[in-house]
């Protein structure tokens, strides 16, 4: 919202005040005025066949359209609570770090927030915020970006771009498409969740796969991350730069793409099947690793008494697996 028409919304609000107030104001700092403009929560919602944006207290009143400014198709900027109920509007953001957007119906562009933003329903373009963001059952049709908060993604949706979250992305129930790229410091893929991201999941300190399906053209850990898998039992996508495997004890995972980590551990009760080489700094045990016969390489130990399973005939004198000395 252009601040001649912050201005303006207030001075109805107001309902034409003594000219010494008027001079009082005039004299505020900008920042002053605009934080003075927004006060209360503000929702967008329609009156007939036009978008308007009032106090929520307003909107419960007999209609005066001096109580609200006409967005109809344009740009709104509020410093508290905003809510989009209906109508149409190419972008609103809300200014306040402490403060949340929330996208219950309506068409927006690009939904803006310096702090949170929610998103139920409506047909949304892009979200951007710095802190948390939560879509539920609602497509979007660009990126989802939180600068340093978490992003969840719940129930039948679909996101057009990328996803990012500066800490947590995770995909907590439904099926989820994205058709770029997803993100985090944590990527979390809930038990029940089908996943299907056109692009790299990436995270740099944790990605966990609970019981779900995921489709991904590969798992990246950024040479930092902990991949760790509870309740899987399916084919991973490939693995890139991982710096630990984790396989929990109902875990049962196969890959077929060449595996490289610094450390692979097996639980009791969980099982590995690598149906291409795979090369580990360190390998624990006591659960179940499946290979190919020469195919598996160790460079810094073995222990807790993993069981090694050769899933492709050896003959007598073939290799089983190769360790570098003192292994």
């Amino acid at each position: 919202m252009k601040w001649s028409k912050r201005r303006n919304f207030l001075w109805r609000k107001i309902g034409g005040p003594a000219l010494s107030l008027a001079l009082a104001f005039a004299c505020l700092p900008l920042g002053a005025a605009e934080a003075r403009a927004a006060d209360g929560n503000c929702v967008i919602d329609m009156h007939g066949a036009r978008t308007y944006a009032g106090l929520s207290s307003d909107w419960g009143k007999k209609w005066d359209e001096d109580n609200f400014t006409d967005v109809t198709d344009g740009t709104f900027d509020w410093d508290g609570d905003l809510t989009v109920k209906a109508g149409s509007v190419d972008s609103v953001s809300v200014t306040d770090g402490n403060s949340r957007l929330t996208v219950s119906g309506g068409t927006v562009g690009e939904a803006v927030s310096d702090g949170s933003v929610t998103v139920t329903d409506g047909t949304v373009k892009s979200v951007a915020a710095e802190g948390d963001v939560r879509i539920s059952k609602t497509d979007i049709r660009r990126d989802v970006t939180s600068d340093s908060g978490d992003v969840e993604l719940s129930g039948d949706l679909r996101v057009g771009g990328d996803v990012s979250a500066g800490g947590e992305a995770s995909f907590s129930s439904g099926s989820i498409t994205v058709a770029g790229s997803v993100t985090g410091a944590d990527v979390t893929f809930g038990t029940g969740v089908t996943a299907r991201v056109s692009g790299t999941v990436k995270g740099t300190e944790t990605i966990r796969l609970n019981a779900c399906t995921l489709a991904a053209a590969e798992i990246d850990g950024d040479d930092e991350a902990v991949l760790d898998l509870s309740g899987y039992k399916s084919t991973l996508p490939a693995l890139e730069n991982m710096r630990e495997i984790i396989l929990e004890s109902n875990a049962t995972a196969t890959a077929d793409h060449t595996v490289t980590a610094e450390s692979l551990v097996l639980k009791s009760g969980s099982e590995f099947t690598a149906t291409d080489p795979i090369e580990l700094g360190s390998l624990e045990g006591p659960g179940v690793l499946c290979f190919h016969a020469g195919e598996l390489t160790v460079h810094d130990g073995i222990g807790g008494s993993p069981r090694l399973v050769l899933d492709s005939a050896a003959g007598s004198g073939d290799t089983a697996f190769r360790a570098d000395s003192g292994a």
